[in-house]
C-alpha cells in the first residue's frame, strides 16, 4: 500500500536512507543521518507540494519516494527534486516503479508543480533505465562532482516538464 509517510515511519525511513549511504551510489551523502536530522528532514515535508509516500506491506516499510524543495530560492518555487530509495530487502521487485508512477501522478496533478528536477549518479543504471521508463528527459551530466567509496561520481540531470 502507497501512502503518504507518518512520524511513525520515521525510524524505518531514517535506516533506509543510511543504508543508501553506507553501501550504495544513489546517494553522494557520506555520513549517516540521526534522528534530529531526520526529524527536520521529515518536517520539510510536512506541507505541500512537499511530501513524502511510502509503500508498505505489513507494516513494514519498503521503500520511498519524495518531492523536495529544489532550490532555496523564490524563482525555483515550482520546480520539485524527487528522490527514491528502497530497501534493500524489497529491491527488484518493482516498488520503485510503483512509487515512482504514484509519485509523478501527485506532481502532475498538483497546481504548483511545474518541473520535476532527479540527480541520478551515472553509474546507477537501474535508476537512469527508471527514469526514462517514466518519461524524465536527460538535461545532461556533471563529472566528477561526488567523491565516494574511492572513485569520482558523475551525476546526471534528468527533467519532466508539465505544461500548465
Amino acid at each position: 500500500m502507497i501512502r503518504k509517510a507518518t512520524l511513525n515511519d520515521l525510524e524505518q525511513l531514517k535506516n533506509i536512507y543510511n543504508d543508501a549511504i553506507l553501501h550504495t551510489v544513489a546517494t553522494f551523502d557520506t555520513e549517516v543521518k540521526d534522528d534530529k536530522n531526520r526529524l527536520q528532514w521529515f518536517r520539510d515535508h510536512e506541507r505541500e507540494p512537499y511530501v513524502i509516500f511510502v509503500e508498505e506491506r505489513e507494516g513494514v516499510i519498503c521503500g520511498y519516494c519524495s518531492l523536495s524543495q529544489y532550490r532555496d530560492r523564490k524563482a525555483f518555487d515550482r520546480t520539485v527534486e524527487i528522490s527514491l530509495y528502497i530497501a534493500e530487502a524489497f529491491r527488484g521487485q518493482g516498488i520503485g516503479k510503483s512509487l515512482m508512477a504514484y509519485t509523478l501522478d501527485f506532481a502532475s496533478q498538483h497546481p504548483d508543480i511545474t518541473t520535476v528536477i532527479s540527480l541520478v549518479t551515472g553509474e546507477n543504471a537501474t535508476s537512469i533505465h527508471l527514469h526514462e521508463v517514466f518519461g524524465f528527459e536527460y538535461c545532461g551530466q556533471l563529472r566528477k562532482v561526488g567523491f565516494k567509496f574511492g572513485k569520482w561520481l558523475d551525476l546526471n540531470a534528468y527533467e519532466i516538464i508539465y505544461d500548465r
